[in-house]
């Protein structure tokens, strides 16, 4: 493995809003985390996301409340009946 910041599991339930390229927000998506870094996480859904970006809140974690971070999809793996994808966020500000 050649990542910069290593990956620790994690297991929360997320909700992702995806973005579309002209402002508008769907309604949210379960998934559900799988590992999370520095600058990125691991997330699996049921189902394609069809956007290049989405917003990730993790709905079960209280310090969290009122927040979202803004993802950008850069990877996708179908396994069994879900995807798996990978995304970065900016963490460079």
């Amino acid at each position: 493995d050649r990542r910069r910041n290593p990956r620790v599991a994690c297991g929360l339930a997320l909700a992702l809003y995806p973005v579309h390229s002209d402002g508008s927000i769907d309604d949210a998506i379960p998934a559900r985390c799988r590992d999370v870094s520095l600058c990125g996480i691991g997330f699996s859904v049921a189902h394609a996301l069809t956007t290049k970006y989405v917003y990730a809140v993790f709905p079960n974690v209280a310090a969290t409340a009122g927040s979202a971070i803004l993802l950008r999809l850069v990877r996708v793996q179908t396994v069994g009946s879900e995807r798996q994808y990978g995304a970065q966020y900016r963490c460079d500000l």
